[in-house]
C-alpha cells in the first residue's frame, strides 16, 4: 500500500472523491471517467477506488472487477459510439504510466485510427519457444 503522501498527491484518488459529476459509472469498489486527453473520442479510465500503485498491487478480486467493469462499458462505447472495437489496456510503470494509479483504459478503436498501421513483421518462432519455456520455468520455481 502507498504512503499518505503518494496517495494524497494523486490525481485519481482526489477525482474520486471530489468529481463525480465527471463519473460514467461508479460503485463501491470502482469509478469510470472520459480522460482529460484521449486517444481517441470516448476514451474512458477504470480506476479503483482505493489507491494502488498500478495493477501488480491490485488484489486479484478487484483486477477481475476491473476487467469487467471495462468490458461492459466497451460494450456500451460500441453501442453508442459506433465504433467497431475496443482497446483495453494498463500501463504498469515508464514508459507510458504517467497517473501512478492503477487503471485500466478503455479506448474505442476505428479503422484508420491511431494503432491501425501496418502489421509487424512475424516473430522468430524458436524466439518465442524460448521465451515461453523461460516463463513456465520462472512460474515452476516460484
Amino acid at each position: 500500500m502507498p504512503g499518505q503522501n503518494e496517495q494524497a498527491a494523486c490525481i485519481f484518488c482526489r477525482l474520486a472523491e471530489r468529481e463525480r459529476e465527471f463519473f460514467a459509472y461508479q460503485d463501491e469498489r470502482v469509478v469510470v471517467f472520459p480522460v482529460l486527453h484521449p486517444r481517441a473520442a470516448g476514451h474512458l479510465v477504470v480506476a479503483p477506488r482505493e489507491h494502488y500503485r498500478n495493477a501488480f498491487d491490485l488484489p486479484e478480486d478487484l483486477a477481475g472487477h476491473v476487467m469487467a467493469v471495462g468490458a461492459r462499458m466497451g460494450q456500451l462505447l460500441r453501442r453508442e459510439l459506433g465504433c467497431t472495437g475496443i482497446l483495453l489496456a494498463m500501463n504498469n510503470e515508464p514508459p507510458g504510466q504517467v497517473v501512478f494509479h492503477a487503471h485500466l483504459h478503455v479506448i474505442p478503436r476505428r479503422e484508420g485510427d491511431f494503432l491501425d498501421g501496418e502489421k509487424p513483421p512475424e516473430a522468430d518462432r524458436s524466439e518465442l519457444r524460448a521465451l515461453a519455456a523461460r516463463l513456465r520455468a520462472a512460474l515452476a520455481s516460484g
